[in-house]
Order: structure tokens, then C-alpha cells, then sequence
């Protein structure tokens, strides 16, 4: 749904793109393949926030250059599908980001009582579950796709943005509603 020129924004978030699939591979890999030490609880919450991570950057990528770089116009379906891709990637990263410190605080404060590889495993698995599962609603209609229109806005440096007039569509993330939104924030 854009429209836009080549310019320094389009190949700095590109650059930015790539560095994080390349870091957040080398942490993956360095993880994998590293001493036994790096095979703790806590690092199974590390690789869960790296791969979120990583797919964030690949989409990210991958919206640039379709979108910004070779200016593919797509179907509101995949328009959505990234939107709610991204979201899904963001949830696990911060649902990850949330373990480790409850990891951190019960390793600290409780010495005796401790979190073992198999708790991890089954914490990551719930993280993933309930981000996947969240993210996917609007997909299942709750959205404002077809609401949404592309406008050119002349305050958006020349960026075509979509333009979701519907009053149930949020103005920051047009193809989710508010309600939405809304549940999402009740949420975390």
C-alpha cells in the first residue's frame, strides 16, 4: 500500500534490518554451539527472544524491500498477515524479555528453588502459544482491513500510508481496531 522513492530512510532501515537477522543469528548459533554452560534455563529464554527477533528483522526486511525499494503493491490479506506477523514477533520478544527477569529474580531470591531446562522449555512453548494466538484474532476478522484505503499524506514524506476512516479502526496501527488494541494493552 505504498508508493514511495528511494531515499537514506528506505537503505538505513534496510541496513538496520539486516544487522539484526545477522546478530541475532550469531547469538543463536553461539548458544547452539557454545560451552555447556550456555545450555542453562536461562538461555532457552535468550534463544526464544533472539529467533522472535530474528523473524522480526526478516519481516522487517522483507516489507522494505517489497514495499519501499522494488514499490510491489500487495493485497490487503498480506498487508495484514505482516502486521499481525510483526505483533506476534514483538509479543514473544517481550513475553521472553519478562521470563528471564522472573528467571533472574528466582535465582536470586529463592536459591533453593530454581528453574530447570524443562521449565524453560514449557515457559518458551506458552510464550509462543499465547503470541501466536493473540496476534492471529485479527486475521480471524477482527480488523479494519476493509476500512482501510491507500491515501497519499503529504506529511508523511511523500509515504502513501493507508488511510483507515472507520471509526472502530486505530489511528497508530490501522488495520487493528481499537477494541483490539485495547485488549492487547489489558493484556500486558
Amino acid at each position: 500500500c505504498k508508493d514511495s522513492e528511494y531515499g537514506i530512510i528506505q537503505f538505513i532501515a534496510i541496513a538496520v534490518s539486516l544487522s539484526i537477522i545477522f546478530l541475532n543469528i550469531m547469538v543463536i548459533v553461539a548458544i547452539k554451539k557454545g560451552p555447556r554452560g550456555l545450555h542453562k534455563p536461562m538461555y532457552v529464554f535468550v534463544t526464544s527472544m533472539a529467533v522472535a527477533d530474528l523473524l522480526l528483522g526478516v519481516i522487517s526486511f522483507y516489507s522494505f524491500l517489497v514495499n519501499d525499494i522494488l514499490d510491489v503493491k500487495i493485497a490487503p490479506f498480506e498487508w495484514m498477515l505482516r502486521k499481525v506477523i510483526i505483533m506476534m514477533t514483538l509479543m514473544a520478544s517481550v513475553g521472553s524479555l519478562l521470563v528471564i527477569g522472573v528467571d533472574r529474580y528466582v535465582t536470586i531470591v529463592h536459591q533453593i528453588c530454581y528453574v530447570t531446562r524443562k521449565h524453560a522449555i514449557v515457559a518458551v512453548c506458552v510464550i509462543w502459544a499465547l503470541a501466536v494466538g493473540i496476534a492471529t484474532v485479527p486475521l480471524m476478522g477482527w480488523n479494519c482491513v476493509a476500512h482501510c484505503k491507500c491515501q497519499i499524506n503529504s506529511q508523511a514524506l511523500n509515504d502513501s500510508r493507508p488511510n483507515c476512516d472507520h471509526p472502530s479502526c486505530s489511528v497508530a496501527l490501522p488495520p487493528f481496531t481499537t477494541g483490539f488494541l485495547t485488549f492487547i494493552f489489558a493484556i500486558f
